[in-house]
């Protein structure tokens, strides 16, 4: 289900900077090439700060289920036929 959402949080977002009000930059999970999003100045912050927090659940939550995938693989060797 959260791999629909890898999209926009396998990296946190950013500002573009003081020059570019309501503009954020995120970056493509294909490539890594940036991209940017224009929001209303007032909530650039907020989303930036709500994306962030969420993309970092989202990695944490990657890295468990690799970690899952590595013990379940090293437990079934255990019991490979040899």
């Amino acid at each position: 289900m959260i791999e629909k959402y890898g999209a926009i949080l396998h990296k946190s977002w950013i500002a573009k900077g003081e020059s570019y009000p309501g503009i954020i930059i995120g970056y493509w999970i294909e490539d890594n090439l940036q991209y940017e999003i224009n929001v209303p100045e007032q909530l650039k912050d907020i989303l930036i700060d709500i994306q962030n927090k969420l993309s970092r659940w989202w990695l944490t939550i990657e890295e468990q289920e690799n970690r899952i995938k590595r013990m379940t693989k090293a437990f079934s060797e255990i019991f490979k036929d040899k």
